[in-house]
Formats: structure tokens, sequence, C-alpha cells
């Protein structure tokens, strides 16, 4: 099984360096830092994106680093997405497709007796890619703009999470931002007028460290006759504002008459301009209800302050985001070994939040329903996951765009006991 895991990480790292550039196609990628990157696994995709509550021995869940400490198998997870879809406006529609690397992390548990685990991971933690343009009249000339932004950031994390008192956990992870974009503009003028077409190109890099605690109330329960266990958790997070710092390059340049590319001209040349990415603060709250290795139903709420979000000192007009998620997942028979269907997990969702962008009065705002599969491989705990999203954005109200797109993530966890030491009698 270590040798499969190798394999995984191997096959992630080469998907990363190969998708990296192809991670999202729509045109709300304009707006901050781009689209925002799901944190978590498979699993939970196929489940309305829901887990501040949720608590595994043998899967990670990132979302709330306090969960680190139920952790009793070393696990390796990783997945990749693939996601295909349309934007449509009132009187047009284009198709795309996108596929890319979506998450690796790797937990071990340093103290399974007391509770102490330990994960890091990588992902990507946000995409730009948009390419739009619109035609305008200037007071000689007609001409079009082209506006196409590329890039977006990545996020390495390392969290820790341990049991204060029989019933609680806390937790905290500290992930490392970092990433560029590139957004070039194009004024483009017809031959007819004589003017020389004009680009603007800036490229930002920035990296720094972000914070976040967590914390979980977990309780089993024995209810009924026959004495059934179950559990209930809930759990709350809260991520800090903080700075990005990194530095611009800004070049202005003209082009040839009818040319779209090279330089004719150096018009502004900046380069090495210090300046920093205000991320906001946010707070998560949800709450669980479970009956041990049979079924488990969750609801998270968060918020997000992205009216603070600062650009190299612009500011985007950005608004605070509320988003609500409901997850629930159903295994007949967890330990039929000889009725395989018994043993695979079933996952339901939905997620829904207002968008952090309003257009002529339109909030910006994303409806989701998900469904998965738990596979699990032979009578380890290791399991394949998938997931299944469909997921509506936007309005063509106003001239606007929607976007009704699929998206489907498959996972893999290894789990197992490694690093402990066994007693023979």
């Amino acid at each position: 099984m270590f040798k499969h895991a190798i394999r995984l990480i191997l096959v992630l790292a080469v998907s990363q360096n190969v998708l990296a550039q192809n991670l999202t196609r729509s045109p709300y990628s304009i707006i901050g830092i781009g689209d925002m990157h799901f944190l978590g696994t498979a699993h939970q995709s196929a489940m309305g994106q829901v887990g501040l509550s949720m608590r595994k021995q043998a899967e990670i869940n990132m979302l709330n680093p306090a969960s680190y400490s139920a952790l009793k198998f070393t696990v390796i997870e990783g997945g990749l997405l693939y996601s295909q879809g349309t934007l449509n406006t009132n009187t047009a529609s284009s198709e795309f497709n996108n596929s890319s690397f979506s998450y690796f992390s790797f937990g071990v548990p340093l103290h399974a007796k007391i509770g102490w685990g330990l994960v890091f991971g990588l992902s990507p933690y946000s995409n730009i890619g948009y390419n739009v343009s619109s035609t305008r009249t200037y007071p000689d000339f007609v001409g079009t703009t082209q506006v196409e932004g590329t890039g977006g950031l990545s996020r390495f994390h390392v969290g820790s999470g341990i049991k204060v008192l029989p019933n609680v956990s806390v937790g905290v992870n500290m992930s490392y931002i970092f990433g560029q974009n590139t957004i070039e503009q194009k004024l483009i003028i017809p031959v007819q007028y004589n003017k020389f077409n004009i680009a603007e190109t800036r490229s930002r890099s920035v990296n720094d460290l972000q914070w976040q605690a967590g914390v979980q109330y977990h309780k089993d329960l024995e209810l009924g006759s026959k004495k059934d266990k179950y559990a209930i958790a809930a759990g709350a997070t809260y991520t800090l504002a903080t700075n990005l710092n990194g530095s611009e390059e800004y070049f202005i340049r003209s082009m040839g008459l009818g040319q779209t590319t090279g330089i004719r001209d150096s018009i502004a040349y900046e380069n090495n301009v210090s300046g920093s990415i205000r991320l906001p603060q946010s707070v998560g709250l949800g709450i669980s209800f479970e009956k041990k290795e049979q079924w488990w139903v969750g609801v998270d709420a968060n918020y997000t302050q992205w009216s603070s979000f600062r650009r190299f000192g612009a500011i985007d007009s950005l608004k605070n985001t509320i988003g609500v998620n409901i997850g629930a997942s159903f295994v007949p028979n967890s330990t039929d070994y000889k009725n395989y269907f018994k043993r695979i997990e079933y996952r339901l969702g939905a997620r829904a939040d207002n968008g952090n962008l309003a257009i002529f009065g339109n909030n910006i705002a994303t409806y989701a329903v998900s469904a998965g599969f738990g596979f699990p491989i032979g009578k380890s705990k290791t399991r394949i996951n998938l997931s299944g999203e469909y997921i509506t954005r936007g309005t063509t109200r106003d001239g606007l765009i929607r976007e009704d797109y699929f998206r489907i993530v498959f996972g893999i966890n290894f789990s197992d006991k490694w690093f402990q030491r066994y007693k023979y009698d």
C-alpha cells in the first residue's frame, strides 16, 4: 500500500505542474483574487462541502484543524478535479472544460491515546482565468478592449489538533499562501484610424502566512433499547485576516498598426513595486449528528468579510458573504464483507451563498447540489472517493452571465496504522 501511496504523490505532483494554468474559465474570476478553491476533500465535496464538525479516524478534515485529534490511522489523501459547463447570456453561450490537481494531504496520529494529530498538505487556493472583450466608441475612433487574466494562489499548510478535555478538541492551521497572476489589457484599433494598438501588462507575485484556529465539541451517546452508538459534534473556525506581501511589474507598450503582439515602443515600465493583498477574516460554525458506522448528517454556516479586501491599494467593492452547507452520508452495513454494495458509502449534499459581488443590484450568488460515493478497497480503511456536483452561479438579467457547470472530484484515501510499534505476546 505504501508503494501505491508514493505513486499517487508523484501523479499529483505531475498534475500540479501540467494543469496549474487551466483551473478556471470564469469571467467572475476577474474580481478579488479569483475563484476560491474548496479546501476540503472529495468526500466533503459530495456532501455539500460540509465538515466543520466532522471527525473521522481514517480521513483528514482540512476544514477544521481541531478534527486532527480524531485521527487513529496514518492517512494519505489526494484528488483530481474535472469540470465542464457553459457560460450563458441572454443572446449567446459558450462551453468550457477544465481539469486540475485538487488537493494532497498527509495526516498522522502523534499520540492516538490522548488524541493528538498532525496534518500537512498542498492545494490550490484561488484561480484566475478569464478573457473578456468589449467595443467602445471614442471621440475619434472605435476600439475594442481585451482583458485577459491568468494565474492564482496555492496553499501549503501544516496543522495540529489535540484533545484538551474529554469532549473538547482544539487545533490550528498555519498556511503559506503563495502565487502570482498576470493581467493583460489591450486596446485594439482598426487600421483605418491609423493609430497604434496599446497593451498594458501587470504581473504580481505575493506570499505570506495565514492562520486558522478551530474548536470542536464531541460526545458519544448510547441510545435506544439496543444501546446503539451515536455521536453529536459541533465545530467552529476562525481565519484571521492577513496581508500577502509581494511585488508588481508594470509595463505599457505600443504595438504596430493592426498588430496585437510585439513591441513598437515602450511607454512605461516599473519593476519590484511593493504592495500587498489583504485577505479577509472568516468565521464558520457547524453541527452534526451520526449513528456510528452507518449514517452522518451535518450543517455548516460561514461568514467572510470580503468588504475588507484590498489589492495593491485598490478596492474591488466586494461585499460580505454568508454561505450555508448541508450534507449526509449512509452506509448500509460497513462490516458485510459478502456484499460489497452494502459497504459503499452513499453521500448527498447542497450548498448556497450570496456571493461577494453585486452588479446592477444582482447578487452573483452560487447554488449547488452534489452526490457521491465512497468505495472501500478490500477490508482496509482505504477508499476511492468520487463526487459529482452541479453548480449554477450568476444571472442573465441586465446583460450579465450565468455559469452552469458540472464538477467531478476523484479522490483516493490510503489509511493504515503506519509508524506504530506493535507488541507481540
